[in-house]
């Protein structure tokens, strides 16, 4: 097996980089009937995919093995609302590796790219969201020593109705 390397994206790994996004996605709406993406999400994914991966304020890292790709983070740099401090961070929005190279450090050796990106930037922070279903996606982070942040909620609009009335 040869070796893996980490590195940014080009712009003709397009289709191997939506191919492990739609993994992705298909994962989390395995763990989740919630997440479900639009009908036009992939195509639009393949598109933004090309603008990320040649751009300066963009970074999508791919973790190649010979010829094919087998790891995929894509992040940009995150300003909190003017209503809080104007600490800028590093936002990882997808982190995967595909299912048979799991286990292999490749997600960590991604995410110490970003890493190094993060500092080149002059930033201390990263922040990514994780599905909170997904518990290997939650222990993993941990393990590169990720705290809880936030938890988003969502809540049906119809329930509650009976108690609301009185």
């Amino acid at each position: 097996m040869p070796p893996i390397l980490i590195r940014r994206a080009r712009p003709a790994e397009r289709e191997a980089a939506v191919a492990l996004w739609a993994q992705l996605q298909d994962e989390h709406a395995a763990l989740d009937a919630r997440h479900r993406p639009s009908e036009s999400a992939r195509e639009r994914w393949r598109n933004d995919f090309i603008v990320w991966s040649e751009s300066e304020a963009h970074r999508v890292f791919v973790a190649a093995s010979g010829s094919e790709i087998v790891g995929l983070l894509t992040a940009h740099p995150y300003w909190p609302a003017p209503v809080y401090v104007q600490e800028m961070e590093v936002y990882v929005t997808e982190l995967v590796v595909r299912a048979d190279f799991r286990g292999q450090r490749v997600g960590e050796r991604l995410v110490g790219a970003v890493r190094a990106w993060a500092r080149e930037l002059g930033v201390t922070r990263i922040r990514a969201g994780v599905l909170c279903r997904n518990e290997r996606g939650q222990a993993f982070w941990h393990r590169q020593g990720a705290d809880d942040f936030f938890t988003t909620v969502t809540l049906s609009a119809d329930a509650g109705e009976e108690e609301a009335s009185t």
